[in-house]
């Protein structure tokens, strides 16, 4: 096939497909809508009816990105048992992002559970979606959380009605995607503030965190999953994420994309956690003494791609837990990480 078939074969997809979930957008959006008309009646119908129409989209999504587009992504880490509700949180590296977290769900019996926290913006910047966004039950936050404390509440109080909700409630920890621009930024914040500088993810912002721990505390969620997301090359070698046009377009996109999710599952110690905010956010600042072998592991120049990424991602990670509960798996997440290392560099 040529240059010039190959492109407009690619087009052609990237039309069909952007269509297709378009068009798919407008009827949940229906369906979404309708199905206030049960919430009266029953909380526990209306979330089942809502996530069964979101997750027949993602279900499609993700058929495109794995089977239609041939992306191959590997896991490791630890084992998650199915049908588990859970809070996630993942570092962020582009748009397709959700695509690695709902090759986890959708294997666990919860990508039509899947909810997360967005911008409150997107209500109205996102056209069709936007809408589909609150109406499917996501978190939707402001900049100003402090302002916005009240409707955020409001939004974690709908997970919370009836314990039997199954969900997997998602953040990206730094707030956002990363660019050059934000990790020379998060850089300078960091060395002004006398904290730990990173070259792979940006500090990472906490008032997410603190709330849903706080907000979730007497819920279903019983875990937090630790998700670090990775890209790189044919041969493993640092690479751009695919972005969403490249995913419709290619008829295969591995090789040349890698892609891999690392996995970490932590009880959450609800029962002693402080009741203020303030507190839980000293908690989340704690570094673990895991932290001073990671940080050796870290200063490996050598070091590239998804093995590099990993252990700079899990080193910002355990701000957010205590060093008591991470000190009896020092051993194991030591033989895990250099078993990655070792993989990689052999590689």
């Amino acid at each position: 096939m040529t240059t010039i078939a190959r492109t407009t074969a690619g087009q052609i997809r990237l039309i069909s497909y952007a269509l297709s979930i378009f068009s798919y957008g407008i009827i949940a959006n229906i369906l979404f809508t309708l199905s206030l008309l049960v919430l009266p009646f029953s909380d526990k119908l209306a979330y089942e009816c809502n996530s069964s129409v979101a997750g027949t989209l993602w279900r499609y999504m993700q058929w495109l990105f794995e089977s239609r587009a041939q992306a191959e992504i590997t896991f490791s880490g630890d084992t998650l048992p199915s049908k588990e509700s859970a809070l996630v949180i993942s570092n962020h590296l582009a748009y397709s992002d959700y695509y690695l977290i709902h090759a986890l769900a959708l294997r666990k019996g919860m990508l039509r559970y899947c909810r997360y926290f967005a911008k409150d913006s997107l209500k109205w910047t996102l056209p069709i979606f936007g809408l589909s966004l609150k109406l499917v039950g996501m978190v939707m936050v402001k900049r100003n959380w402090t302002s916005d404390a009240a409707n955020t509440r409001k939004a974690f109080a709908q997970l919370k009605r009836g314990r039997n909700k199954p969900v997997w409630l998602v953040t990206y920890l730094e707030g956002t995607r990363i660019t050059p621009k934000k990790l020379a930024e998060s850089q300078r914040f960091c060395k002004s503030a006398d904290k730990p500088t990173f070259d792979n993810v940006l500090y990472p912002r906490m008032n997410g965190f603190v709330a849903a721990i706080s907000e979730l505390r007497d819920s279903q969620v019983e875990h937090v999953y630790d998700f670090t997301l990775a890209y790189a090359g044919a041969k493993g070698e640092p690479q751009k994420p695919a972005s969403l046009a490249t995913v419709f377009q290619s008829s295969q996109l591995s090789p040349p994309y890698k892609f891999h999710v690392h996995v970490r599952r932590e009880a959450v110690p609800r029962q002693k956690l402080p009741r203020a905010d303030a507190d839980i956010m000293q908690i989340c600042d704690t570094r673990p003494a895991a932290n001073r072998y990671r940080a050796a592991v870290v200063g490996r120049e050598s070091m590239a791609g998804e093995g590099r990424a990993l252990r700079e991602h899990e080193r910002f990670v355990d701000r957010f837990t205590s060093h008591k509960r991470y000190a009896a798996r020092i051993a194991l997440l030591r033989s895990t990480c250099q078993t990655i290392l070792i993989q990689h560099d052999t590689k």
